[in-house]
């Protein structure tokens, strides 16, 4: 049954790896996204197909954290993360850690090839599409002084230093080449933005960006993280302010409650909600 399993899926395959007779990986797609069935007769010996792992594509998109207190929290840490943010878009980042006594290397997957060597070679990607998220837009910094010793806006230098080296995967098309975006883009998100006044800015600072570093316009793509009532009352502005570049929406849930309570304090004292029975014997009451 499993023979036959894996010949109908041959057939009706969007590509595979290896012999087209004896394949060691058949992939297909559903709704989008792709499934491969790896096939290893030495390492799925137990099964009569020879079938040794199923990969289903998923987490189609990641995001790499700038923002303070969580990723980078000092100078130090900033800098580490902008080189680590340089080794993913140029496609050489590694990690070396130990496992027990033994020295293990993680490297950037590279692409799967399917259908090798026939006009209708298939390239998938075997990374997630790397967003990068920076700090919000009132936040200062001293990785950099201005010209009276002054620290300057952790959001804006973010987003110049990250944005100029994801020009190296732009830039480099080598067909070997590991690569991030596959329509010449460069994805960031803008979180704890106030309403769209501040969706402005950041469009305005995209396009001085863009001017600096000789980009074509709209080459930065933006997700906007709706973290605060200003923006959540005003959405369809701040959609309209940012909608040649906006790519998603998403809701900071932590964040989001923290601006409902701030809100609802500023406007004086709360009456304290009524707890049932269970509440009050957790609470000891």
């Amino acid at each position: 049954m499993k023979l036959l399993l894996i010949f109908n899926l041959l057939i009706n395959s969007f590509g595979h790896q290896g012999d087209k007779d004896v394949p060691h990986g058949i992939v297909f797609v559903h709704h989008g996204l792709h499934i491969e069935i790896q096939i290893d007769r030495k390492n799925g010996r137990n099964d009569i197909a020879g079938i040794k792992d199923v990969i289903i594509e998923s987490a189609l998109t990641t995001i790499v954290d700038c923002e303070d207190s969580i990723a980078a929290v000092d100078v130090y840490d900033k800098i580490q993360l902008y080189r680590n943010w340089l080794g993913l878009m140029k496609g050489n980042f590694e990690a070396r850690l130990m496992q027990g006594h033994k020295a293990i290397v993680r490297e950037l997957r590279p692409d799967r090839i399917y259908n090798p060597k026939t006009d209708n070679e298939l390239r998938l990607s075997s990374r997630s599409l790397l967003f990068i998220r920076h700090v919000g837009r009132l936040l200062y910094t001293d990785v950099i002084l201005n010209n009276d010793n002054q620290e300057i806006p952790q959001g804006i230098l973010d987003a110049l230093i990250t944005i100029l080296i994801a020009v190296h995967d732009l830039n480099d098309r080598a067909k070997d080449k590991i690569k991030n975006s596959r329509k010449g883009s460069i994805y960031i998100v803008k979180p704890k933005q106030h309403g769209p006044e501040e969706v402005t800015f950041t469009s305005h600072l995209c396009n001085r960006i863009e001017d600096l570093l000789k980009l074509p316009r709209h080459t930065l793509k933006v997700g906007i993280m709706d973290e605060e009532r200003r923006t959540t009352i005003n959405l369809s502005a701040c959609i309209r302010e940012s909608e040649d570049r906006l790519v998603f929406i998403n809701t900071g849930f932590l964040d989001r409650t923290g601006d409902e309570i701030h809100t609802s304090m500023e406007a004086g004292p709360l009456i304290q909600k009524n707890l049932n029975e269970k509440h009050k014997l957790v609470y000891g009451l």
